[in-house]
């Protein structure tokens, strides 16, 4: 995810968003990636929404630090 995840960073940055929201944002973002074993430039919104939904399932953990 390196190039996306730089990007993303950026992106984070540009938008104003805190370090520790960017930090948050960017490990969802990986464990998006790492729940369905692939880029997310490969997923849309429907992968979007099954994680979502697994993530209120399996109880969403607020602590990012995993």
């Amino acid at each position: 995810m390196g190039l996306l995840r730089d990007r993303m960073s950026e992106d984070l940055k540009l938008a104003g968003y805190s370090p520790e929201t960017s930090r948050i944002y960017l490990h969802y973002a990986k464990r998006f990636a790492k729940h369905f074993m692939r880029g997310p430039e490969m997923l849309g919104e429907h992968a979007v929404r099954t994680f979502l939904l697994h993530l209120l399932t399996c109880g969403l953990s607020h602590n990012a630090r995993e």
